[in-house]
């Protein structure tokens, strides 16, 4: 396993500006990379094929992964890209009760985090939610709808 690391922040001043610059430099790779930013401030970076990074990497981390945050890119061309969350990377999310989940693609930045109301769909009650004509065939849909019935924040914009 490779796995890079440097000194970061102070746990209690860590930031997504901390990763402000990651984006742009890891969006056109044609591989995944992650970048991980865990409570004590130690940075880590690791990388897998077009398809993802082998879950052995967390896996070995996984003492140090409560309430970390990572930013990882979903590589343009690559199949299985939504532009969006999968599956796994929810699970990951869940799993390792991680404090943020950021991803980044061709299009979209996306996030996940512990703020239920940061989710677009959070404020309307059933009848509000049918009259929006939600595509619910749409995977991002299925995504915010997966995060609100977990307790998650969602949410996605263009890039």
């Amino acid at each position: 396993m490779k796995l890079s690391t440097s000194n970061g922040l102070a746990a209690g001043s860590i930031d997504v500006t901390a990763v402000a610059c990651t984006p742009p430099k890891i969006v056109d790779a044609s591989v995944e990379h992650a970048v991980i930013i865990i409570k004590n401030g130690n940075i880590y970076h690791c990388n897998g094929d077009v398809h993802g990074i082998p879950k052995v990497y967390f896996d070995n981390m996984a003492s140090e992964l409560e309430g970390a945050h990572i930013t990882h890119n979903h590589p343009i061309g690559a199949d299985e890209n939504e532009h969006t969350f999968s599956d796994d990377d929810i699970k990951l999310f869940k799993r390792f009760n991680l404090a943020r989940l950021r991803g980044i693609d061709g299009k979209f930045l996306f996030e996940l985090n512990r703020n239920e109301t940061n989710n677009e769909l959070a404020g309307y009650d059933l009848h509000e939610l049918y009259g929006l004509g939600i595509n619910f065939e749409d995977y991002h849909v299925a995504v915010m709808l997966k995060a609100l019935m977990e307790g998650f924040g969602y949410w996605r914009q263009p890039r």
